[in-house]
């Protein structure tokens, strides 16, 4: 190897990269329901996002970091999707996630919660915890909900369903 490497111009082994292009190239298909399987090429932003995101839950054992991985999907897709396989895997792989989805933080069974605070130039730590402890369940509540007014119009609003 390194014969050829110091007889080929760098430039020719560059372009050499490109000639030889594999014949067989995977398809990633989607279910969109009921058995339907359809190439990424034909469904929605949403559909894609929901296929990528599983695709990188569902194996593996290091650490996953996503920055708001709930972009572009539906509240359903969170819960159904991404909850139930964060809930699932918790115990095996760590995943850190930023979110300002209630449903995401909360419903996925979070361990610990970290409140950042910043501006242009700086970042910091405001909270650190689980929400089984004050004052973070109310910090958590503020960030994601709006804070106890909101949430509670929201619960109310919510009360004949619920009961």
């Amino acid at each position: 190897a390194d014969f050829l490497l110091s007889a080929i111009p760098y430039e020719k082994l560059l372009s050499l990269q490109y000639r030889a292009q594999p014949q067989d190239r995977p398809e990633i298909l989607y279910d969109i329901g009921d058995g339907d399987y359809q190439p990424l090429s034909s469904i929605s932003v949403g559909q894609k996002c929901t296929a990528m995101l599983l695709m990188a839950l569902s194996d593996g054992l290091i650490p996953i970091v996503i920055d708001q991985p709930e972009d572009s999907l539906d509240i359903r897709s969170v819960w159904d999707d991404m909850c139930t396989k964060l809930r699932a895997g918790k115990e095996d792989r760590q995943f850190i996630f930023t979110t300002h989805n209630s449903s995401l933080a909360v419903a996925s069974d979070t361990d610990c919660y970290l409140i950042l605070e910043g501006d242009a130039s700086h970042g910091r730590l405001v909270h650190l915890g689980s929400l089984d402890h004050d004052p973070l369940g109310e910090e958590v509540m503020k960030y994601l909900e709006g804070g106890k007014e909101t949430y509670s119009l929201k619960f109310d609003k919510y009360g004949g369903v619920l009961s």
